[in-house]
């Protein structure tokens, strides 16, 4: 039986028939997806924007499928396609070891045309930013190929920095970050030396993006310090900040805090921007959006529109009391698409 249905139906079946195979087909690229639906001749702007937004939303899913299949001519995706069989009796859900090992031996061969079309789809006019997706998600065929293929989950902790020096190298118009990195995951110290040398690789085009960290799972599989909880990973952001601020500003911090104890921390060469932006992810009124207003030159904050102008007039206070003009803060928001045309 063959299905043609979103990622939401394949769930679906993947839960009622575990030993289902899926098969993602992508567009080379989103210039080629907004050409081929333009060239369809029948939507008006609008529609076709709406639907760009829809297909990224969906295609943010396609780790979650057994075999990716790249639809740059028909002819040669379909026949792709056809030589890509599932392995008899091994295909039993997402989880299975053989699974995995088989979709990485039928993969290998698309990483490098996924890589290609990626560059292609970063060098677009149309292409000014380019976020990776911070979760150091434990390695998968589906989660490596995710991560170089488009800015999202990544295989591997140290994955994110290698994926932006190469975006950095093949790319010379957007701006470069993850959004964001979690602070637990490396020294501050440490995280800053490396988007430094994405400053220089991009020739000042990084942007140093982190947040308090929250994925406990990712932690304990990796051995990551996971904190007693949300308040104190929020003291170690603390404890960062100034730390990652000092250093791209070349002013040597030390540290002698609970945390982190360092001393005259250099950062040479310095950063290629006079002002390297530190951008923090989060909308915690009472603590993030406070370190937002201190530390940030950019805020990263989720959720619904009520939720982002509530955290904004939060900042906004916050910025009042320090004294600080909180147009100097330029806004950013992670908003999920379902693809509801209403929304």
């Amino acid at each position: 039986m063959l299905l043609e249905i979103d990622w939401q139906g394949a769930q679906q079946v993947r839960q009622a028939f575990p030993a289902a195979v899926g098969v993602f087909i992508l567009p080379p690229s989103r210039a080629v997806l907004r050409e081929r639906l333009n060239g369809r001749g029948k939507d008006d702007p609008a529609v076709i924007e709406r639907r760009l937004r829809a297909a990224v939303e969906e295609i943010s899913h396609y780790s979650e499928y057994d075999f990716i299949v790249i639809n740059d001519h028909f002819d040669a995706a379909l026949a792709d396609l056809r030589a890509r069989p599932a392995p008899p009796g091994v295909v039993s859900g997402p989880g299975d070891a053989e699974a995995i090992t088989g979709a990485r031996e039928r993969l290998d061969p698309l990483l490098d045309a996924a890589r290609r079309r990626f560059a292609e789809s970063l060098t677009d006019p149309g292409s000014s930013f380019a976020a990776l997706m911070s979760n150091a998600r434990l390695g998968t065929a589906e989660a490596e190929v995710l991560a170089e293929y488009l800015p999202a989950q990544l295989s591997d902790a140290d994955l994110d920095a290698m994926v932006q020096a190469a975006i950095a190298e093949v790319t010379s118009r957007p701006t470069i970050s993850v959004m964001v990195a979690s602070n637990t995951y490396r020294n501050p110290a440490m995280l800053t030396k490396i988007v430094t040398t994405i400053d220089h690789i991009s020739e000042g085009r990084a942007i140093l993006g982190v947040g308090a960290g929250w994925a406990e799972h990712e932690h304990r599989g990796f051995g990551f310090e996971f904190g007693a909880g949300p308040g104190e990973r929020l003291r170690w952001l603390r404890e960062a900040l100034p730390v990652m601020r000092g250093m791209l500003d070349g002013t040597d911090p030390s540290a002698a805090g609970e945390h982190y104890h360092m001393q005259d921390a250099h950062n040479v060469p310095a950063p290629v921007q006079k002002r390297l932006p530190l951008l923090i992810g989060g909308s915690g009124r009472k603590v993030t959006l406070r370190l937002v207003a201190e530390y940030a030159d950019i805020c990263n904050i989720g959720g619904s529109p009520e939720t982002v102008r509530a955290s904004d007039a939060a900042l906004v206070g916050h910025c009042e009391a320090i004294g600080r003009d909180e147009r100097d803060i330029e806004r950013s928001i992670e908003r999920g698409w379902t693809g509801d045309d209403r929304a």
